[in-house]
């Protein structure tokens, strides 16, 4: 596995310094996220020190209580890639737990992201390719940061993206990815306008053919990104997110993030 350079989790550390610049040694067990980088990253008003114990499917014991590693995803809902590297930061000692603002999941998990000397665990395992990044979790700033280091690791091909990614026209391989996170490549063949959603087309209407829709409500936020439906139609693109169905799959899209533009 090529390691990453030390210049490049450098520059993660300046771009979340919104998150970390409030973390010197603590003298108590907890310590104050004030400012604004601190509060455009969306965080909550403290960060506590405290063990974590790696669990499967990505989920950690965060100080005893069940919580979620915020920002990152498994095609598939495995992962096992990630448990020797899980286990070894965890063994580490105590980490500084940063909580993300939001409600929990439905299984009642915050979404947590935790850090040691200055370095994200999200980051490391996204550098070495043993998690992918889940934007939709993240603010922007924080999530765009993640997303560099994850092109250096597909570009070098370590770990997870040593498996190429579903193609959209694949239909029974997207029906296996039903209710999993999947990263789904493909051309958009049509945009069309709906009362809720905006839906990219990526095959003529019929069993199998995948659809990615926007919700109406995430559109400002897209077309500042310049993800408008002309822009998007015709693109070959990279989707990441939920597939849902197995006769006609589909994913939703709520962040700009979650499209990558591969022409």
């Amino acid at each position: 596995m090529t390691p990453v350079p030390v210049a490049a989790r450098s520059a993660v550390r300046i771009c979340l310094a919104g998150l970390l610049a409030a973390f010197a040694p603590p003298a108590a067990a907890r310590e104050g996220l004030g400012g604004v980088a601190g509060r455009a990253c969306g965080v909550t008003a403290a960060a506590v020190v405290a063990d974590i114990a790696p669990r499967p499917g990505g989920e950690v014991l965060a100080a005893g209580q069940p919580a979620r590693l915020a920002g990152l995803a498994w095609p598939g809902g495995s992962s096992d890639a990630a448990g020797p590297a899980l286990e070894a930061w965890a063994s580490r000692g105590p980490a500084r737990i940063v909580t993300l603002a939001g409600p929990p999941d439905r299984w009642g998990r915050p979404a947590v992201l935790p850090v040691r000397n200055g370095t994200l665990l999200a980051a490391d395992l996204v550098a070495d390719g043993l998690a992918v990044v889940r934007p939709d979790d993240l603010p922007p700033a924080c999530a765009r940061a993640l997303l560099a280091l994850e092109r250096e690791a597909r570009s070098e091909r370590r770990g997870l993206w040593a498996v190429p990614a579903v193609q959209a026209d694949d239909g029974p391989a997207l029906a296996a990815f039903d209710g999993r996170y999947a990263l789904v490549e493909g051309r958009i063949g049509s945009v069309s306008n709906g009362k809720s959603f905006l839906y990219l087309n990526f095959g003529t209407f019929g069993a199998n053919s995948f659809t990615v829709t926007v919700p109406k409500r995430s559109l400002r936020r897209f077309e500042a990104s310049g993800m408008t439906g002309i822009a998007l139609e015709g693109r070959r693109v990279r989707m990441r997110g939920v597939v849902v169905g197995t006769d006609r799959p589909r994913m939703e899209a709520t962040v700009p993030e979650a499209i990558e533009r591969l022409d």
